[in-house]
């Protein structure tokens, strides 16, 4: 889509803002996709990441996660342009405000790309459980300060009342970065699916209370460190408010839970 080499643009970026270095930049990675996960933010996007190299080491970096809607009336070409316009603008401003002092220490250089990740929201509620089961194949978020991005996932509920089993039909979560170690997570996901009732405490069931439709809200304490492979786990509280089955003297519009998480994140 573009009209010159990635680096030639970047140049003349750079001359046009008066900014010169004296070291290496490496873009190691960029990547041009659309991302239709995120319900408030369906858009293309450019992960990439990049570093500045000195005396033959890696010593500042960058992950980019640079995102833009298509505007009416727009392009689809134009609309690429304009976002790969914004990284420039992005890497250009950060290159600006560089301060790489001679005594700084070589950074790991890491291979940037899409990482497997998959957990369990686990709630506790007065009458029986759900459980929320997630994956993602996706660019990591967790070493931005804020991040928002979708996920697939299973939902099951068992109560003295009914079995349900449910598919995600809008999901979305918010992270922000407390520390190195800790985020803050919210969530909220619509669920549809059937209820399987349990017969000996309904006789003749409408035939309405067979579908499942639920909204979940959740906000929860992660320990999740930046760049971390492997297990992660949190805790937080969990609003579930049920649309059908609508059985108000058997099972609450609203529940109140205690969430527990548990995932794997690979590499």
């Amino acid at each position: 889509m573009l009209r010159k080499p990635i680096n030639q643009l970047l140049i003349n970026r750079l001359q046009k803002d008066s900014i010169a270095i004296n070291n290496t930049l490496v873009v190691d990675n960029l990547t041009l996709w659309y991302d239709p996960k995120p319900c408030f933010e369906k858009s293309h996007v450019i992960n990439g990441y990049s570093y500045i190299e000195k005396g033959g080491q890696p010593v500042k970096e960058w992950y980019w996660e640079i995102r833009r809607k298509k505007k009416w009336g727009e392009t689809r070409q134009e609309n690429l342009s304009s976002l790969f316009a914004k990284w420039l603008e992005a890497q250009s401003d950060s290159l600006a405000n560089l301060k790489v002092r001679k005594d700084i220490r070589p950074i790991k250089h890491i291979n940037y790309g899409r990482v497997l990740k998959s957990w369990c929201d686990f709630i506790l509620l007065s009458d029986g459980y759900i459980m929320n089961v997630n994956l993602t194949l996706d660019f990591p978020k967790d070493h931005y300060k804020r991040a928002i991005f979708g996920s697939g996932g299973i939902y099951y509920r068992k109560s003295s009342y009914l079995q349900s089993l449910g598919f995600y039909a809008w999901d979305q979560h918010w992270l922000y970065r407390l520390n190195h170690l800790i985020n803050f997570r919210m969530n909220s996901n619509l669920r549809f699916g059937l209820n399987i009732l349990n017969s000996k405490k309904f006789q003749k069931p409408a035939l309405q209370d067979l579908f499942m439709l639920n909204l979940g809200l959740s906000a929860a304490i992660q320990y999740q460190p930046i760049n971390h492979s492997g297990l992660f786990f949190g805790l937080g509280s969990y609003l579930n408010i049920n649309a059908l089955p609508d059985i108000p003297d058997k099972i609450k519009t609203i529940e109140p839970g205690l969430l527990f998480i548990l995932g794997l994140r690979l590499p």
